[in-house]
């Protein structure tokens, strides 16, 4: 084990191979082509339903949940509103001791890039540290403060860092915000090795054209915008409960969301 009593990488791996019977290789050859719905549902109810039913077994000590959340109906997107009700949300029903945010487009490489919160420690992980756009790219260099893409962290964290912000509609800049408020909590983020993605393509979306003076006052900001506020602008409308996820479809309930 490491610091605290958390697994180190090598030794989860290892369990998971010798225990669980499932092979991690490194890195993976993506394939790009989509399987149909019942490919999926073969796929993973003979693999993943199966070690997650048996993770005392497997000496892994956690329950995965994963969960979907959507906006509700035509809504303007706003990812940071749907991480944070999301949270809020899961917070009340299951009590997770890390959660994972995942961008829907991005591809994971290395199956040794494990989703995990037994490798966690007191640093959130930003696991998509190098991410390619075309399969035949190059990896993009990463700057200091990007947490965007794939994040694991500790729930008290991300209480600390008041969750992401709640202004950011469309695309562009709530990771960056969410970079900044890393910084002003003073919060060291790690980045593993094996931290390898592939960006799926999809259509353009509309640009936030206030983001960068958002961006300019948000260290201002952060202790009212974000999951401190989130109750009183979003709401979660439905929720489904499926044998591999949780389905959760938020609404923007303040009158500003509305027009967006």
């Amino acid at each position: 084990t490491g610091n605290n009593g958390i697994l180190n990488r090598t030794a989860l791996i290892n369990r998971i191979s010798t225990v669980c019977g499932i092979e991690l290789n490194g890195s993976l050859n993506i394939n790009l082509e989509s399987p149909n719905d019942f490919q999926i549902r073969s796929s993973l109810t003979s693999k993943y339903v199966k070690l997650w039913k048996t993770v005392d077994t497997c000496s892994m000590y956690e329950n995965e949940t994963i969960a979907i959340i959507i906006s509700y109906r035509d809504r303007a997107f706003n990812k940071g509103r749907l991480y944070n009700i999301a949270f809020y949300h899961l917070m009340k029903t299951y009590k997770p001791t890390c959660v994972i945010f995942h961008d829907v487009d991005l591809i994971p490489e290395n199956d040794q890039n494990l989703y995990s919160c037994l490798t966690l420690t007191d640093h959130p992980l930003h696991m998509s540290a190098n991410v390619r756009f075309q399969i035949d790219g190059s990896y993009t260099t990463i700057y200091p403060f990007l947490v965007g893409g794939v994040l694991t962290i500790r729930p008290e964290t991300f209480i600390l860092l008041n969750g992401y912000s709640n202004k950011y509609f469309n695309w562009g800049g709530e990771d960056d915000d969410m970079g900044l408020r890393f910084l002003s909590k003073d919060i060291c983020v790690q980045r593993p090795t094996t931290g390898y993605y592939y960006a799926g393509s999809h259509s353009s979306q509309t640009r936030n054209k206030n983001r960068f003076k958002l961006l300019f006052d948000a260290a201002l900001r952060q202790d009212i915008d974000g999951l401190s506020n989130i109750a009183q602008l979003s709401r979660i409308t439905s929720t489904y409960e499926y044998p591999l996820v949780t389905w959760l479809t938020g609404k923007w309930i303040d009158t500003y969301s509305s027009m967006s």
